[in-house]
């Protein structure tokens, strides 16, 4: 807190005699007027601060997601995704559910691919089951019905596309959905499905 000061001056009045014999004033402590001013000091005292030091940063430990055995039947891909569950548990839950096609809608054994993060993919199965990328594993410049005869699926078709640059060669009609003409199911996948 800083208070202001002001400086304080006391006058002392007394009254002073004069030497007859030489005519200047004596100097008696009882007779004299004396000017005291008194100033006060404004240095402010030494403040310090004692540093302010945040706590060390605690670990976020993440919740278990349990096991993906106990799940109820009928889960999904996303669903699974969205509960934390790695690719590798989705894979077992997927077998223990008898490898239902809801998990795995282009039929080609490897799935929720649309879900899962490729490189986690590519990572569980073996070369001699999945290539790693049917979009990197084909030539550019392919047409829908040359991926159908390649047996190349819906969902691959159709990152296929995207991974093209959405060519309107793959469009026939020109109306934003590739390969409809192809597979009877690919507008119903475009539109719903989750990418």
């Amino acid at each position: 807190m800083l208070v202001a000061l002001t400086a304080l001056t006391v006058i002392l009045l007394t009254q002073g005699d004069e030497d007859t014999a030489t005519g200047a004033a004596t100097a008696d402590p009882a007779n004299t007027t004396t000017i005291v001013t008194v100033v006060p000091t404004t240095a402010l005292p030494e403040t310090t601060f004692a540093p302010i030091t945040a706590p060390p940063p605690t670990a976020v430990v993440p919740a278990s997601v349990g096991n993906v055995a106990d799940e109820a039947p009928g889960q999904l891909c996303k669903d699974l995704h969205a509960k934390g569950y790695s690719y590798s548990a989705a894979v077992d839950y997927w077998r223990a559910n008898g490898q239902t096609d809801s998990l795995d809608a282009d039929k080609n054994g490897i799935p929720c691919e649309t879900v899962y993060p490729r490189s986690d993919i590519v990572s569980y199965w073996p070369a001699s089951v999945y290539d790693g990328s049917v979009s990197y594993g084909l030539p550019s410049g392919l047409l829908c019905r040359d991926l159908d005869a390649r047996g190349v699926g819906v969902y691959d078709a159709l990152r296929y596309y995207i991974d093209e640059g959405y060519p309107s060669r793959m469009d026939a009609d020109g109306n934003g959905i590739p390969c409809e003409t192809v597979y009877p199911d690919a507008e119903h996948v475009w539109l719903y499905e989750t990418w």
